[in-house]
């Protein structure tokens, strides 16, 4: 922690990605593969699976905004903003421009 806050490691944020994915389905796994930080935001791209076949899944991020010491998954449809396809971030995107196409325009 550094100055109250968590730090954006890949260790501080499995714990927050494995619940958002397991809030999708209660059998889910994920596997944090990557991380991309910004201004107190970070996403994650990893592998969401289930506990059934967890080397069998499909390519998935999630989103996170930094809330005190917590990392808290965003829903991607209020954080991306109206054109979430485009290669930059819309005027109305909350997410750091250095994270959208990694947390957007990507699974």
């Amino acid at each position: 922690m550094v100055g109250g806050m968590t730090e954006c490691t890949t260790e501080a944020l499995a714990g927050p990605a494995t619940a958002a994915a397991q809030a999708m389905g209660p059998d889910n796994v994920y596997t944090v593969d990557d991380l991309s930080c910004s201004e107190g935001w970070a996403v994650t791209a990893g592998l969401l699976a289930s506990t059934d076949n967890p080397d069998m899944g499909a390519p998935t991020s999630f989103v996170f905004e930094q809330q005190g010491q917590f990392w808290v998954v965003q829903d991607k449809a209020k954080v991306c903003g109206t054109s979430p396809t485009t290669t930059t971030a819309p005027a109305d995107a909350t997410i750091p421009p250095a994270l959208f196409l990694p947390g957007c325009a990507a699974g």
